[in-house]
């Protein structure tokens, strides 16, 4: 038949489990099942095959004959199509005009062939050109492929990318699976170093004293990290090994959270030998923070590395709060009836700061509320409030780093430092009346 000349298109849908429309003939096959479509001839021309043009789709499912057991024909859309295409000439703009045809009455793959086929008759067609999605960089027509391919993108894994963007994501995927195989590497050693067999430990000794590659900085962590004093200390001692920043980094944030005094002094050594500039810029930032430990290790670590430009910063780190709630008496006045019959609720209207030496507190005013009947005069009954309360918290680590730093010694009086400061000379201290902190 003359409508089979050229195989187009192809989306099968099978019947187990798909809700069909009446747009296209029914295919049932020999194995069970039904597909929606129509047979038209295999694109290849392969002996014994047939293709499968369908609504969505731009090429031809590929079937045996001998699958075919029976076609119900109805009519639809893609019949109509077949004799309109046998009848459309040999022009660009018919071809696009079908392709329209065949948008609106939704069928997505038979408008993508006569696009294409608008454009195979005049590749300069721009109508169909941009239908497809294609684009124009001056005179030239290209696929969305080509044009991100002229900007320099490549294709990685379903996203275009820059090949710097390739080389890093292939970089970190690397590095990922390094990471895994350093992991177990690691808990391989961790397990040998608590072996009874002297020989065993000192093997694994030796060889986790030879790992000085970026990639094992991570797993160190993850493995020793949470150790004991014996784990925490061969795991600094393992990280000075390895040059570079992240190196220093790892360091650092073992260093601000060590607890043990013992291994604090070995990681406070460890820190100063490293590069300033690796670790002086994460010390002035933690000054910044909330964490009074954290914030004391870096006034220690930044005065061991003579920082005298942090003194600014160290004056502003003196003190870190601590909110607490605590729940105290407060009497409430009832005004009006002494007889009450009925629900009283207290509840908190309003809360007004109050400031002491230290800390900061608020002092609830609380209103009631009365759901019945009320007879008689005034009268006030006392309930307990939350309030909250600001401690200001004195560093000693800070003050010892100050003094160290700076020779002088201002206790915790911010002022006077500020004032030392500001003058860069010795202040003469008020005589002290009440012990300070």
């Amino acid at each position: 038949m003359k409508r089979f000349r050229v195989a187009y298109g192809l989306v099968a849908t099978f019947a187990l489990g798909w809700v069909f429309s009446a747009r296209a003939d029914r295919i049932q096959l020999v194995g069970g099942g039904e597909m929606k479509g129509v047979v038209v001839p295999d694109p290849l021309g392969r002996e014994g095959m047939v293709g499968v043009l369908t609504e969505r789709s731009a090429r031809p499912l590929p079937l045996k004959r001998e699958q075919i057991g029976k076609i119900i024909e109805e009519a639809g859309p893609l019949r109509d199509y077949l004799s309109k295409r046998d009848e459309t000439p040999h022009e660009a703009e018919a071809h696009h005009e079908l392709a329209l045809w065949c948008e609106e009455r939704k069928l997505a793959g038979p408008a993508e062939i006569e696009f294409k086929k608008a454009i195979e008759i005049d590749p300069t067609y721009g109508p169909s050109r941009k239908k497809l999605g294609h684009v124009q960089v001056g005179d030239e027509w290209m696929t969305p492929a080509e044009a991100r391919q002229a900007k320099g993108l490549v294709l990685h894994k379903g996203k275009w990318v820059t090949p710097e963007e390739r080389d890093r994501r292939d970089a970190d995927e690397a590095g990922q699976n390094d990471g895994v195989s350093w992991t177990r590497r690691l808990q391989a050693l961790k397990l040998a170093l608590r072996s009874e067999k002297p020989d065993v430990r000192r093997q694994a000794e030796d060889q986790i004293a030879q790992i000085s590659e970026v990639a094992a900085i991570g797993p160190l962590v993850k493995v020793f990290g949470k150790e004991g004093p014996q784990g925490r200390i061969l795991l600094f001692r393992t990280l000075d090994k390895i040059e570079g920043p992240e190196a220093s980094a790892a360091i650092l944030n073992q260093y601000l959270a060590e607890p043990d005094p013992a291994v604090h002094a070995l990681a406070l050594d460890i820190v100063v030998h490293r590069p300033k500039e690796h670790v002086q810029p994460r010390l002035l930032q933690t000054l910044k923070s909330n964490r009074p430990d954290a914030i004391s290790q870096s006034a220690l670590a930044l005065s061991e590395l003579k920082a005298e430009a942090a003194i600014p910063q160290l004056v502003n780190s003196l003190f870190q709060y601590r909110d607490r709630t605590t729940w105290v008496p407060v009497e409430v006045p009832r005004v009006g009836p002494s007889f009450v019959s009925g629900r009283t609720v207290t509840y908190a209207a309003n809360a007004v700061p109050v400031v002491a030496p230290g800390a900061v507190a608020y002092q609830v005013i609380p209103n009631t509320l009365l759901d019945g009947v009320a007879m008689g005069g005034n009268s006030t009954s006392v309930q307990m409030m939350p309030t909250t309360v600001r401690d200001m918290l004195p560093n000693e680590g800070v003050h010892e780093a100050l003094v160290k730093l700076s020779g002088q010694d201002f206790g915790y009086n911010t002022t006077l430092w500020k004032q030392w400061l500001a003058t860069g000379r010795r202040i003469e201290l008020p005589e002290r009346r009440v012990p300070g902190p």
